[in-house]
């Protein structure tokens, strides 16, 4: 069944017991149909005096280049997918959808008066119940950029402690971006009697990022708050897939015991597996090593790169000395990775137009980021020393006390 026949199954359930007004404008909905990185998450769509009353389904990506480029709500989300100054376009990378296909522009003050009636509370949690599974089921996001507050608190914000758990997304607070907003992690489905029935216990979407970024129409608060960049959509991005961790066993499975190329470059991590007191056995830390390898190795040369150092930042894994040699030691860079140059160049506070020169000079984008610290990456380190990028890496986790599994 279509996300439109199940919208329309829930209008014809309640179309006596929800005000009139908003079963008779129908619903609106972007179409989503594949897998996304970035999702762009409303509350509801808007009903403006154009408005029809009749069903609409729109192409958000389609449409961005026409006429909701004009509209002030998708310019602002417009602006955060691209960087043109660090040559970052992420629109074929998002998907835009609400979590309520009913149109209004009084969103707090319909959703209030929802929830505070029984008919209305089951209209919204039906609506919740097909937006989870398209958002579960055929987006698969990454990112997901929370464009209203109530969306925060229908995803599951408050968590055992709000009046409702609605979808109950157990999200935890991870950090702040660069420009000030909340990001959180998505760590599973809270575990609450509360939680509706139709809800789902199980989600795919651990590991996704979820940025608090919501919209706001006053001047003054227009003003106050720092939009959310391309770039630091794209850190998230690169963040996330660095996540994927499997739970492996501390002893290799039959048929898959040996990846024989990094045996070869790197024999010191099968050491145990070979010659200790148990025979087939890899320590955790090896067997992290290894993992993170073969995750690299998904990335052609041009990408690799990016995604180690920023997997590196994720795990904080470099120290100020190892930040000092890649930045300001050209002998270190030249003897370790054969560059002629400083491997990473900051450029944390650098006007924008300056760290565009930069990046025409020396460095690759996009950058990565250490903590709230930002960086251009070497372009012979993408493209030239794969290699030597890889035994770097392996030294530097070997030489590691602290590595966690």
């Amino acid at each position: 069944m279509t996300l439109s026949m199940k919208v329309a199954q829930i209008w014809k359930r309640y179309a006596k017991s929800i005000p009139a007004d908003l079963i008779e404008r129908e619903f609106c909905y972007s179409e989503n149909i594949e897998q996304k990185d970035l999702l762009f998450l409303g509350l509801n769509p808007s009903f403006e005096e154009e408005s029809l009353n009749q069903a609409v389904k729109y192409n958000v990506r389609s449409q961005l280049d026409k006429n909701l480029k004009n509209k002030e709500y998708f310019k602002r989300i417009l602006s955060s997918l691209e960087h043109r100054l660090f040559d970052i376009d992420l629109r074929d990378d998002f998907a835009y959808a609400d979590l309520f296909y009913y149109r209004t522009n009084e969103k707090d003050k319909v959703v209030e008066q929802l929830i505070d009636d029984v008919n209305g509370l089951m209209f919204l949690e039906d609506q919740l119940t097909v937006t989870q599974k398209l958002i579960e089921e055929v987006i698969k996001p990454k990112v997901i950029v929370l464009r209203h507050w109530h969306a925060a608190v229908f995803m599951g914000m408050l968590g055992s402690k709000g009046d409702f758990t609605w979808l109950g997304y157990d999200l935890e607070l991870v950090e702040y971006t660069g420009s000030e907003h909340p990001v959180y992690q998505i760590k599973g489905i809270i575990d609450d009697i509360a939680l509706p029935i139709q809800f789902g216990r199980n989600t795919n979407l651990l590991g996704t990022y979820v940025i608090l970024y919501p919209y706001v129409e006053t001047a003054k608060l227009i003003q106050d708050q720092k939009i959310l960049n391309a770039w630091e959509l794209k850190r998230y991005q690169e963040l996330a897939y660095n996540d994927r961790k499997k739970d492996i066993s501390p002893y290799p499975e039959k048929g898959n015991t040996v990846d024989i190329d990094i045996l070869l470059k790197f024999p010191t991590l099968y050491s145990e597996y070979f010659l200790g007191d148990q025979k087939g056995y890899i320590s955790n830390k090896n067997k992290k090593i290894i993992e993170v390898l073969k995750s690299f190795r998904k990335f052609n040369s041009k990408e690799m790169g990016r995604v180690l150092f920023a997997y590196l930042s994720k795990e904080r894994l470099l120290s100020e000395e190892d930040i000092d040699n890649l930045t300001m030691d050209p002998e270190y860079c030249k003897k370790v990775f054969g560059v002629n140059w400083f491997v990473l160049n900051e450029v944390t506070g650098v006007a924008v137009k300056d760290a565009a020169r930069e990046k025409k000079m020396y460095f690759t984008t996009p950058f990565f980021f250490l903590d709230k610290r930002v960086f251009f990456l070497i372009k012979e380190c993408n493209q030239e020393n794969r290699d030597k990028l890889e035994k770097w890496f392996v030294e530097l986790m070997i030489k590691k006390e602290r590595y966690d599994i």
